[in-house]
């Protein structure tokens, strides 16, 4: 039987705004933040989730928490949905290392400042959602993890045709996934109509 993931990025944090690299760096969601997860919630309501999973981070749980309300579940958190740990680079901003676009797959300075590999991150990410699809066969499941992460799984699932250094997730940007007879099926990438329409209606109700 198919089983049906919700991949999605945590809300926003005063990190993200700052371009500060997160990792393992336990921060959490921006007030911000806090109504993109309200705005996420209201959009996935009438999905049947059989179960919520986040990363143990703060910024994925409290965004996870948000629909697992509306949901009826309680959050199930568990480390191996973190974001690439990049070791003495976390707390530092893009500007101060150097870097202008996103954290490159492999790079020398990497291994000197105790980074994960993207390979291994890559493992660690679509190990953890076969993992989660396996036990919940047949059924449809909110997973909310990183960027990073979520890039890395894609990478995996397809070959590299989707995920890092092609897809950008937004914050509490939905991808859905089908896992069915070990078979990946990418569904859709990144939506975040909800809060294209969300800022709409918020424009409409202050000019009106």
């Amino acid at each position: 039987m198919a089983t049906e993931l919700y991949l999605v990025r945590h809300g926003e944090t005063l990190w993200n705004r700052e371009r500060r690299i997160q990792g393992h760096r336990d921060v959490p969601l921006s007030p911000l933040g806090k109504w993109q997860a309200e705005v996420l919630a209201r959009r996935l309501a009438t999905v049947p989730f059989a179960a919520v999973y986040s990363s143990d981070l703060a910024r994925a749980r409290e965004t996870a928490e948000a629909v697992a309300r509306v949901a009826g579940k309680a959050v199930i958190a568990l480390p191996e949905l973190r974001e690439r740990c990049l070791g003495e680079w976390e707390g530092k901003t893009m500007a101060e290392i150097g870097l202008m676009e996103g954290i490159p797959l492999e790079d020398p300075r990497l291994a000197a400042i105790g980074a994960e590999t993207f390979e291994a991150l890559r493992h660690r990410a679509v190990t953890v959602l076969e993992a989660i699809a396996r036990r919940h066969d047949g059924e449809t499941v909110l997973v909310v993890s990183h960027g990073g992460f979520l890039n890395a799984a894609l990478h995996g699932m397809t070959g590299g045709r989707l995920g890092t250094g092609v897809t950008r997730h937004r914050n509490t940007a939905i991808t859905r996934v089908r896992w069915e007879g070990g078979v990946w099926t990418v569904l859709s990438v990144a939506d975040v109509a909800h809060l294209d329409e969300a800022q709409g209606e918020g424009t409409a109700a202050r000019s009106s």
